[in-house]
């Protein structure tokens, strides 16, 4: 058993980040309070899904931003989802990641990566297969807009620290809980929401930790969880 065993298809993935799209496209709380996110889930969806419908789409990539207060002061939070096939049943990598900004003068505070690097896959050196990094590189869109990362030190990769898998409803629902404000609170508890999260918990979270206490129940090795386990092997 490796710790990646029961993570989801690509199709499955994919299809669990359209519905997030959809929640945002279809539901005028969105437009109402995430103006800007729900836009970029529609222009996205309205561009994709027939690829979906028709089973000819195996990569998935979005990014958009989400006002918020950071530390009293006007900011955003740019959010992000990457989906990489090998092939139908296989995931080449998945990304979700988060950068933190003040709005004046587009100050880069924070960025995030949350990755999944499959089991047995080649790398300079191992790194934990569902792993958080920072602050990692920048986002295609966050290099359009000539933001500075210098500060960052983004040259260096680790430590690369041992997290569960996330998506993109899971990432945003992270960011409205980390920076709350009266629409992050209203949104968090809109039932509509909470559905979503939970559809979302039990596809990606739910597996993973039950292979986590598979591990610790059915361990007659000298594996370790640490060393060995969340590290592919």
């Amino acid at each position: 058993m490796r710790i990646d065993d029961c993570y989801p298809t690509p199709p499955n993935i994919i299809k669990c980040e359209f519905e997030t799209l959809r929640f945002f496209k279809d539901n005028p709380f969105g437009y109402q309070e995430l103006p800007i996110l729900s836009n970029d889930a529609n222009t996205y969806y309205s561009a994709y899904y027939s690829k979906l419908k028709y089973h000819a789409l195996s990569d998935f990539s979005f990014e958009s931003k989400i006002d918020i207060k950071v530390d009293g002061k006007e900011g955003f939070a740019h959010i992000g989802a990457l989906v990489e096939s090998k092939d139908i049943n296989n995931i080449n990598r998945t990304t979700y990641y988060a950068a933190i900004f003040v709005k004046e003068g587009q100050k880069l505070l924070r960025k995030y990566h949350f990755d999944y690097e499959p089991s047995g896959k080649l790398h300079r050196q191992p790194s934990p297969v569902f792993h958080l990094q920072y602050a990692g590189e920048l986002t295609p869109r966050l290099k359009d807009m000539n933001i500075d990362d210098n500060h960052l030190d983004t040259w260096l990769s680790e430590p690369r620290l041992c997290y569960f898998p996330l998506s993109l409803a899971l990432l945003i629902n992270l960011i409205l809980k980390e920076f709350p404000d009266d629409t992050n609170f209203r949104l968090i508890e809109h039932p509509g929401w909470r559905r979503l999260v939970k559809k979302n918990e039990n596809l990606i979270i739910e597996p993973f930790f039950k292979g986590c206490q598979a591990f610790f129940s059915n361990n007659n090795t000298n594996k370790l969880f640490i060393n060995d386990f969340y590290y592919g092997n």
